[in-house]
């Protein structure tokens, strides 16, 4: 074989080799490309049951916090009422075994208020 042939085949050697060697690369790449998509699709899910989650929460406290304030104005009802039956019923018509109990619910309610 000449000097000529033997470089030719040399270089188609290389060639050959840098071919496969450029085909398993993009192969490794591929993988990596599909792993990281399937990481990203996984975040994304996360991220949306994370909102979905966040969301009901959100609606869970908006309405405890609405509950809270009917009770609340409720609860400023019935010490006016308790108020009002103290102060306005005269003392013989008010049952005396109440009287200390609705005294005790006023300064309650006051001091909640």
């Amino acid at each position: 074989m000449s000097k000529e042939a033997h470089m030719n085949y040399l270089r188609r050697k290389t060639a050959d080799e840098a071919e496969l060697w450029a085909a398993d690369r993009i192969e490794e790449l591929e993988a990596e490309r599909d792993e990281y998509r399937i990481k990203h699709e996984v975040a994304c899910s996360t991220l949306e049951l994370v909102k979905e989650r966040r969301d009901a929460v959100q609606r869970a406290l908006a309405a405890q916090c609405k509950h809270t304030k009917d009770l609340e104005a409720e609860r400023d009802e019935l010490l006016a009422l308790v108020i009002r039956y103290r102060k306005e019923t005269p003392l013989g018509h008010q049952p005396h075994m109440i009287a200390h109990l609705a005294d005790a619910a006023i300064a309650k309610g006051e001091k909640n208020a």
